[in-house]
């Protein structure tokens, strides 16, 4: 039986795909469940629609990322934190601090993007930001203020 998914099912589909699957599989459990409907004509445009609007969404989001690859390259932020003496953190430089950062420079990065160990010391240092399309280091300078 064809059918048009209305979610994700493992092992069959993504939302809006248009599948082929067994008529008791469909009649008793994908259809019942909320998970499928009949392929109907207009079940099919819209279906078509959808994934021509989630490929648009996908593109451009791949654009946006290889822009923001090519602008973080190279890229170089300082923090300034208090610090002893010697130069050690009261306190540490995290992922969430380098996003929050990077955010207020109008890059639409997320926590989880951002790779790297707590900074607890002045100096320079580096955080891998993991893209979809590219994975780049940028250089952070830390510096103590007393």
């Amino acid at each position: 039986m064809r059918i048009v998914l209305l979610d994700n099912v493992v092992n069959v589909g993504n939302k809006g795909d248009i599948v082929e699957v067994a008529d008791g599989y469909a009649r008793n459990y994908l259809i019942p469940q909320g998970f499928a409907n009949y392929a109907s004509e207009s079940a099919v445009e819209h279906a078509e629609a959808l994934r021509a609007q989630r490929e648009q969404e996908r593109a451009e989001r791949q654009q946006t990322l290889r822009n923001m690859a090519e602008s973080l390259r190279g890229y170089e932020m300082t923090f300034t934190r208090s610090a002893d003496e010697n130069g050690h953190l009261y306190g540490s430089i995290r992922s969430r601090d380098v996003t929050e950062a990077l955010q207020e420079e109008g890059f639409p990065v997320e926590e989880d993007m951002i790779e790297m160990s707590p900074i607890e010391h002045t100096g320079t240092h580096t955080a891998n930001v993991k893209l979809e399309t590219d994975q780049l280091d940028i250089t952070l300078h830390v510096q103590g203020a007393q």
